[in-house]
């Protein structure tokens, strides 16, 4: 690859994560603000909802948005992928509309507060999220990067507006204006590339997911395994603790996510490496840089739990001042240091085209950690939830190093005895050979 490649390639990798960091700043910006705001049981339905919404993002992505980058990168012509576009985005609505529909009532009902503005945030956020994979996919980066920097600058706008003119309504407030700024990024999207949407509906499209089914039933399952793995302690507490229980345990986990986002840095910048170092059959490489990276990711993520132990008190508000919210954080920090040390086995086992291990893997920890969450809420309490997310991040860590470390090793050839020699007696005028 020559340099202007590279160049070329870097720039555009900086430019895709400036748009998730971009996205992801409003959200962790808007977090901090509502934990200062809201009581816990507010906070507690903003941070169910923002994870109904995550595990939403991930089947819209498996069921619509990954097969459409599949087909659109294999078309042929511009048409072509135009209308694999359109059919995977025509999918994308329909779930959408489920999800919303499903939103009104659980809201209402589970949640206690009005259900129309997070199901209409929940389908604009589904909706932008493909019209985002699907443009990336059409190597318009830049498009992409327009749609990000307007949702987020509709977006803090809009909140700042609503929350300022309507504070007794700010779960509300937030809902509405995070709707909004979801709809005008797909619309900047849409503008920046000058097309129009459409859909297509009805046989065409059911042709093309029954042709998809066995691709689809496999994305779907490893999603399914990864959403236990990573929210699976995040569901049980929210499903049988309620809102309030769960305000601690999200607020917590929001003042980490910068962890996350060098979690993915880390994953966008190693992997092409890794697979180039495939390529060549430098293993040896492989696992040493891994081991690396990981050391420093892990030294990062320990440096930032430290100066966010020390700021909790005027970073959450009420929430996490109290001594068990406190234990809390402990154990985010605690639980996000171990999910950062993992990226570089995950990252190696997709790498290597390992995909059905890595589920089977992210299934083993989930059933772990769902047992353990389980096992906690019924002796303790949810202050130690966070133990179940512990133990599935932990096996997720031992059991996809080893997996990584095994595949990657290098195979010695099985050790050959050398055949008998030949034996010749020889006779006067006559000679055999026995073997």
């Amino acid at each position: 690859m020559t340099f202007t490649a590279l160049s070329r390639r870097g720039f555009s990798l900086a430019l895709t994560f400036a748009g998730e960091a971009t996205q992801s700043l409003l959200h962790f910006a808007l977090n901090i603000a509502l934990l200062r705001r809201l009581p816990p049981v507010s906070y507690g339905a903003f941070a169910i909802v923002m994870l109904i919404g995550g595990i939403a993002l991930t089947y819209i992505r498996a069921v619509a948005a990954m097969p459409a980058s599949l087909a659109i990168g294999r078309s042929r012509s511009r048409s072509a992928a135009a209308l694999h576009e359109i059919l995977f985005g025509s999918a994308a609505c329909l779930l959408a509309l489920l999800i919303a529909g499903a939103t009104v009532p659980a809201a209402y009902y589970w949640l206690g507060v009005d259900g129309i503005p997070p199901a209409g945030f929940l389908a604009a956020w589904c909706v932008r999220s493909y019209l985002r994979a699907s443009t990336l996919a059409q190597g318009r980066i830049d498009a992409s990067l327009v749609g990000d920097i307007t949702f987020a600058t509709t977006g803090a706008l809009l909140s700042a507006g609503l929350l300022l003119r309507f504070p007794a309504h700010a779960l509300e407030a937030s809902f509405t204006a995070l709707m909004f700024a979801n709809w005008l990024g797909s619309a900047a999207i849409l503008a920046a590339r000058r097309v129009r949407p459409r859909l297509i509906l009805g046989l065409r499209l059911r042709r093309r997911y029954r042709r998809l089914g066995g691709l689809l039933s496999w994305s779907a399952l490893s999603v399914t395994a990864t959403n236990l793995q990573g929210q699976g302690m995040a569901i049980l507490v929210a499903a049988f603790a309620g809102p309030t229980a769960y305000a601690p345990i999200a607020a917590s986990l929001v003042l980490f996510v910068p962890i996350r986002l060098l979690g993915v840095a880390l994953a966008n910048l190693t992997q092409p490496q890794i697979a180039a170092a495939l390529a060549r059959g430098q293993t040896t490489t492989i696992l040493r840089e891994s081991v690396l990276w990981c050391a420093l990711a892990v030294i990062g993520s320990l440096l930032y739990a430290s100066v966010i132990l020390l700021a909790s008190p005027w970073l959450g508000g009420e929430i996490l001042r109290t001594p068990s919210a406190h234990r809390v954080l402990e154990l985010a920090a605690l639980v996000t240091t171990v999910a950062t040390a993992s990226v570089m086995p995950r990252i190696g086992l997709e790498a290597l085209g390992r995909f059905r291990r890595f589920a089977a893997i992210s299934l083993v920890s989930a059933t772990i950690g769902m047992a353990v969450t389980t096992a906690v809420l019924a002796v303790s309490g949810p202050d130690w939830a966070l133990l179940g997310a512990l133990a599935s991040e932990s096996t997720l860590l031992l059991l996809a190093w080893f997996a990584m470390a095994r595949a990657l090793m290098p195979v010695r050839p099985p050790i050959r005895r050398a055949a008998p020699q030949a034996t010749a007696l020889t006779r006067p005028g006559k000679s055999a050979v026995f073997k």
